[in-house]
């Protein structure tokens, strides 16, 4: 496995910190790529195919010539089914600058997206400027100044060669009446246990909180947070080692015998038989 990076110094901490806004990574076949997203990210497929399972997908394939798009704090896991390249570009991809597009703007056209479109075909051109990227991080170009216009360029070519209707449902995961209020939940909704909780970090009184949530995701907060727990415990089964005793117990099921129903009950099969049957 061979990482390349373009670092971007984050002067707002105490003590200055790296954050990798482009990564390079080379996957030999069977080498995995996984975490939580910190930012949004789009992962291009440059060179190979790999299997992607995420807590906002369907496991699938992705082929070379690709692109996908992970919200923050989504999980993820791509696994090269033979010699594979990915470029990672993760950070501030939605601001409204030198011609770009703004999610802001891209919701207008959220009613055109009907199905959820999570893989968006590189275009030619579109592929030309990610391999000038690559180029440049295989010979160890890190001008930061150069790079933060290059990301920019990313937002430029996106709004020129895909339709808004196609940029919506690509993005779709991350498109909300309340950006500022859905940008809250997204960071916060996997560290509570409780609506109440998050309603409480959230400085609304749980009533207003419920109203606001059922307005900018259409149906209600205890739905949606048990919708995304589901995903996420479907991809802690299928890419992790953890016993499933460990998963069950971080996930606050009182016994293993009450994870083994969830499990049959939501997923159709036990945890052990989904985790052998993705392997």
């Amino acid at each position: 496995m061979k990482d390349n990076y373009y670092f971007q110094r984050n002067s707002c901490m105490e003590e200055a910190s790296l954050t990798p806004l482009i990564k390079l990574q080379t996957l030999q076949k069977g080498e995995q790529e996984k975490g939580t997203a910190e930012f949004h990210m789009i992962i291009f497929l440059l060179q190979g195919d790999c299997w992607l399972t995420s807590d906002f997908y369907s496991p699938q394939v992705v082929e070379e010539g690709y692109a996908v798009f992970i919200p923050l704090q989504g999980c993820y896991d791509f696994t090269a089914r033979k010699c594979s390249r990915l470029l990672i570009m993760q950070g501030d991809l939605f601001q409204k600058q030198m011609g770009g597009f703004s999610l802001e703007t891209l919701y207008r056209f959220y009613p055109e997206s009907k199905e959820e479109q999570s893989l968006l075909p590189i275009k030619p051109l579109l592929m030309m400027y990610l391999k000038q990227i690559e180029l440049y991080l295989d010979h160890c170009f890190d001008n930061i100044e150069f790079f933060d216009i290059k990301i920019q360029e990313l937002q430029i070519l996106l709004s020129h060669f895909y339709s808004p209707g196609e940029l919506a449902s690509f993005f779709r995961s991350v498109l909300n009446s309340d950006l500022t209020f859905a940008s809250f939940v997204l960071n916060n909704w996997h560290g509570v246990k409780s609506v109440q909780e998050l309603a409480g970090l959230s400085h609304y009184c749980e009533t207003g909180f419920r109203k606001k949530f059922r307005q900018v995701f259409g149906i209600s907060p205890y739905k949606w947070i048990q919708q995304k727990r589901s995903a996420r415990l479907y991809y802690e089964i299928v890419n992790n080692k953890k016993p499933f005793k460990l998963i069950a117990e971080e996930y606050g099921f009182k016994s293993i015998q009450h994870f083994n129903e969830y499990c049959n009950r939501y997923f159709k099969c036990t945890p052990g038989a989904l985790r052998k049957n993705t392997v």
